[in-house]
C-alpha cells in the first residue's frame, strides 16, 4: 500500500490568524511524512488550498440546517468521500472545546461523529482544554479522548484536565505555530534583513470574561507612553475576519488613541504581509495568542495580555511568564519598558529561542510513523 491520506480538522479556512499559523505548522511537519495526500476541512476550502497548497473540503454538518445546505449544495458528497478515503484524522489544533464559547463544543463534537462513524484513526493534535463544569461537556470531551488513537495537548494544564477524566496516552507538545521558524515564514533569505523599527503594535479582542475599559484606559496610557519616552506611535492589528467584536472594539481604541498612532485600525490579509508588519515593530502587545505567537517566531519583544487559561499555561511552559501583562493588575507602560530594556541589552534575555520545535515535530513524526507504517 502506497503513502496514505491524511485529513486535518480543525478551524480553518475562518479568517482567524491563529488557526492559519497553526494550520502552516502542521502542514510543514505533515508534509515531511511523505503523505498520499493531505486533507483539509474548511470554512473556505477555495482559499485554504491557494494559501496552503493543498486540498481542501468544507466542514462536515453540525446541524440539521447545516447538512439540508450540504446536501442541496451536493458538496457533502465530496467531503464524505474525502473522508471515507482517508487513513488518519488530525484533529486539532487550537482551543477547539472550550467552555467560554458553548457552541464551539458542538460544532467540534459533530465533526468527531462523523470521524467516528466512518471508523476513522483519529490523532488529537495541538489543541488546548480548559476547565469544565457543564455534565454533558464533560461526558463529549470523554467520547472524544477515549476514542482518539493519541492526544497531543499543547500544555501541561490540558494533560493535566484531561487525566482526571480517563487515562489515556497523552503527551505535550508545544502549538503546532511554534513548529515554525522565522525562515518558514519568509519568501527569501533576502527578507532577513531588517527594517527600521517604527512602532508598536496593538491587538486586543472582546472577550467577556475581561472588563474592555480597564485594558482601553491601560492601552491608552501604554501608547501615550511610548510615543513620548521612545518615539514610537501606534498601530492596530484585527486578526480575526468577520468578527465584529473584534472590529468594535478596535475601532475603539483607535478613537481613544488616535494622537498616538500613524495608522488605521488594519485587518490582517496573509501571513506573509504579517511578518512585514511585524518585522517593523519595536514591540508587539496581544491579546490574541497566535498575535504573540508570531512575535516569538520572529524574535520580536511581545507581551501577552493574560485573558484566557490557554494564555498563561501555555507561557508558563515555555518559562515565559515575564511576558504575560495581567489585565487588571499591571501597569502595562512598566511592563513594556522593562522588556524593551531588556530587549536593548540582548534578545536572549526576554526573546523567545525555539529550541524545543524541532523536538516538537520530531515526537509527532515519531507517533505518526507508528500509526502510519500498518497501514501500508
Amino acid at each position: 500500500m502506497e503513502q496514505p491520506t491524511i485529513l486535518i480538522c480543525g478551524n480553518y479556512g475562518a479568517g482567524n490568524f491563529g488557526d492559519e499559523l497553526i494550520l502552516k505548522g502542521i502542514v510543514k511537519t505533515v508534509r515531511e511524512l511523505h503523505p498520499k495526500a493531505i486533507i483539509v476541512t474548511s470554512g473556505n476550502p477555495e482559499k485554504t488550498a491557494a494559501t496552503h497548497g493543498i486540498r481542501a473540503i468544507h466542514f462536515f454538518p453540525s446541524t440539521i440546517l447545516s447538512l439540508l445546505k450540504s446536501f442541496l449544495t451536493l458538496r457533502i458528497f465530496r467531503s464524505l468521500y474525502y473522508l471515507y478515503t482517508s487513513d488518519i484524522v488530525l484533529f486539532g489544533g487550537g482551543c477547539l472545546f472550550n467552555e467560554k464559547e458553548p457552541a464551539s463544543i458542538n460544532i467540534w463534537y459533530s465533526q468527531f461523529q462523523w470521524f467516528r462513524i466512518f471508523r476513522k484513526k483519529v490523532i488529537i493534535l495541538g489543541q488546548s482544554f480548559g476547565k469544565f463544569s457543564d455534565r454533558n461537556t464533560i461526558r463529549k470531551i470523554k467520547e472524544v479522548i477515549r476514542y482518539a488513537k493519541k492526544i497531543f495537548v499543547r500544555d501541561e494544564f490540558s494533560k493535566k484536565m484531561l487525566s482526571s477524566f480517563t487515562t489515556p496516552d497523552i503527551e505535550v507538545l508545544l502549538d503546532p505555530a511554534l513548529w515554525l521558524q522565522g525562515r518558514d515564514l519568509l519568501h527569501s533569505v533576502q527578507d532577513l534583513v531588517r527594517t527600521n523599527k517604527t512602532y508598536i503594535l496593538l491587538i486586543i479582542r472582546e472577550w467577556a470574561m475581561v472588563d474592555k475599559d480597564v485594558i482601553e484606559e491601560q492601552i491608552a496610557i501604554l501608547a501615550k507612553h511610548c510615543l513620548e519616552k521612545y518615539q514610537l506611535p501606534s498601530r492596530i492589528l484585527i486578526l480575526q475576519e468577520g468578527a465584529s467584536g473584534d472590529e468594535r472594539i478596535s475601532n475603539e481604541l483607535y478613537r481613544k488613541i488616535e494622537p498616538y498612532c500613524d495608522a488605521l485600525p488594519q485587518k490582517w490579509s496573509t501571513i506573509d504581509d504579517m511578518v512585514h508588519i511585524y518585522d517593523k515593530a519595536s514591540l508587539i502587545v496581544s491579546m490574541r495568542l497566535h498575535g504573540g505567537i508570531l512575535g516569538l517566531i520572529l524574535g520580536k519583544p511581545t507581551l501577552f495580555l493574560d485573558y484566557d487559561d490557554k494564555v498563561g499555561n501555555l507561557l508558563a511552559d515555555l518559562g515565559l511568564e515575564n511576558l504575560l501583562i495581567n489585565p487588571k493588575a499591571d501597569k502595562y507602560e512598566l511592563k513594556a519598558d522593562e522588556l524593551l530594556d531588556s530587549a536593548s541589552r540582548g534578545p536572549k534575555n526576554v526573546l523567545y529561542e525555539a529550541i524545543h520545535e524541532t523536538q516538537s515535530q520530531e515526537i509527532c513524526k515519531y507517533y505518526l510513523t507508528k500509526i502510519i507504517n500498518p497501514l501500508k
